[in-house]
């Protein structure tokens, strides 16, 4: 909503006086505008105090001359307006600015009498004119400026001694210059259109709507639409900003539009601002829960996924308690480690997968009991000795009194099950009927009776090739074993051979090639443990085990 008011040149001889929404139309020359600043007067084309446009020209003034001219309003009392809801002043106008090198300015300011200083509020966009074809001199190809002051907030002071100024400084260099013409100065509500709207926290069917509020308005008006339909300017109101709209269809584009409800009038709609909501996911809900490697404080706790979930929630309670549905733990793996449990105590635990943007629902309860205290040590410092093509001596560090071990060995990379594939072995333990040059892994817990510690492991080693055995190829390694300088002597001398060494999980260490009979291998730098040494050449391969201290 918009009521004007011409002021002519005669409003300016007097104080003035306005409705509740100024237009100021006011034509060039007008003695109640003035000039001022340091500048060639002979630049000066033309002035508002003088003629119909302002414009200057820094060309003419000279490289020696350093000019900033400065053309104030009459004071305009904006009070009326104020009172009336206004809250908003608009300059609109046309100009031309022409540079030279650039570095010089043009710029509309405003005054603000209780803090007495000038504040900008637009710059003109200087226009290159390196060949000085001088556009400004007349006037033409000018183009339109806008320039917005908010003044809702202003006091009695300021509305009453408000002031708008053109303002040009060259800087120091020799410039081209520019032409302004008279400005259309209009207040209009104090209901600010919003600005910059958003849309964030999108998921399928929800979305956070938000934007800017440049004035004082709590309440709004937002429409929503699928992209390409034609607005209706008809929105619904919201009392926050951002606003959650819901529901929406997944996999959508839509729009918005947006305006501040003020009392008895609205600003103008602002949009359209786009967004486009996510497909929807199928989270589904993980089943086969289970609990294993169960001791006194301790225990794992395993599902099965039915989607793509890698992160889930977890409720872990006591069995008489009842289900909240909050997590106890969040965004954990599959199996879970659950620690610090009470010895003897029965519980109960459901399970969560979390997909992107949102949850599957709960599932369980599933129910065990934690053991009496233990002192069923889990072992340590697993390893293997002894490798030939079929078997491989396993031992480990006994950490408690257990006199009898579990073993589960399977291939390298295969998932353990928690079932032992040798059961209550002694440690060493000699494991037979292996593949030749085949890895594999194993683990091991300590068997105290009526309950076992967790597993241990996995140790890694290899089996040897059938090749050895052949005895094709004849080398010694000594001493072994060593504390890291090894000498290997081979059984035909002169004869081309690949050394290579391997730690017991497989991974090449060193790797040479040798001419002679003999060589020196330097292993001090290396961890303490088992490795494997192997001897190939023409006529087959060859592996010794090799023990560092």
């Amino acid at each position: 909503m918009m009521k004007r008011l011409i002021l002519t040149c005669a409003l300016f001889s007097s104080a003035f006086s306005f409705s509740q929404v100024i237009s100021e139309n006011v034509a060039w020359p007008s003695a109640n505008w003035t000039l001022s600043g340091t500048y060639a007067a002979s630049a000066v084309l033309s002035s508002p105090t003088t003629g119909a446009t302002f414009s200057f020209d820094d060309n003419a003034a000279g490289t020696g001359s350093i000019d900033q001219i400065i053309a104030p309003s009459p004071l305009l009392d904006l009070s009326t307006a104020y009172l009336a809801g206004e809250g908003e002043l608009t300059l609109t106008g046309t100009a031309i600015f022409n540079t030279n090198s650039g570095g010089d300015a043009l710029s509309i300011e405003y005054y603000n009498a209780d803090s007495m200083q000038w504040y900008s509020v637009f710059d003109y966009t200087a226009i290159p004119d390196p060949l000085g074809l001088g556009l400004y001199q007349n006037c033409s190809g000018t183009s339109n400026y806008t320039a917005t002051v908010n003044f809702a907030n202003f006091s009695p002071n300021a509305l009453s001694n408000f002031q708008y100024r053109f303002i040009y400084d060259d800087n120091g260099g020799q410039q081209r210059g520019f032409c302004i013409n008279p400005p259309t100065v209009t207040s209009s509500s104090a209901c600010a259109t919003p600005t910059n709207g958003s849309a964030s926290n999108i998921l399928d069917t929800v979305a956070d709507l938000g934007w800017v509020e440049n004035g004082s308005a709590t309440t709004w008006l937002v429409e929503i639409l699928e992209s390409g339909n034609t607005p209706t300017r008809n929105g619904i109101s919201a009392a926050s900003n951002p606003y959650s709209a819901s529901p929406l269809l997944a996999n959508t584009a839509y729009e918005f539009y947006v305006a501040a409800e003020c009392g008895a009038e609205n600003s103008t709609y602002a949009g359209p601002f786009a967004f486009s909501t996510l497909e929807t996911i199928i989270c589904n809900d993980p089943t086969n829960l289970s609990a294993n490697n169960i001791i006194d404080t301790a225990a794992t706790l395993l599902w099965t996924e039915n989607g793509t979930a890698t992160l889930y929630d977890i409720e872990l309670l006591d069995s008489t308690a009842t289900a909240t549905g909050i997590p106890t733990d969040s965004a954990i793996g599959n199996p879970y480690q659950a620690i610090g449990l009470t010895p003897n105590t029965p519980y109960q635990y459901y399970v969560r997968s979390q997909c992107t943007g949102t949850t599957s629902g709960w599932s369980g309860p599933h129910y065990f009991r934690t053991k009496n205290s233990t002192s069923c040590a889990q072992p340590s410092a697993l390893g293997a000795n002894n490798l030939t093509t079929s078997d491989a001596e396993l031992f480990w560090t006994e950490n408690g009194s257990a006199t009898t071990w579990d073993i589960e060995l399977v291939t390298l990379g295969a998932a353990p099950t928690g079932t032992p594939t040798h059961a209550a072995v002694g440690n060493p333990y000699t494991v037979t009927g292996l593949d030749q040059d085949t890895d594999y892994e194993f683990y091991v817990r300590a068997d105290c009776g009526a309950e076992q510690s967790f597993y241990a492991g996995p140790f890694s080693f290899t089996t040897i090739s059938g090749i050895e055995e052949q005895q094709l190829i004849a080398f010694t390694i000594s001493p072994n074993p060593t504390n890291g300088l090894i000498k290997l002597e081979l059984g035909e001398p002169n004869e081309s051979s690949t050394v290579t060494v391997y730690d017991a999980r497989g991974k090449l260490i060193k790797a040479m090639q040798v001419n002679g009979d003999e060589t020196i291998i330097n292993l001090e730098n290396e961890n303490s443990g088992i490795y494997l040494i192997q001897v190939s050449n023409d006529r087959g391969k060859a592996t010794k085990r090799l023990i560092k201290h």
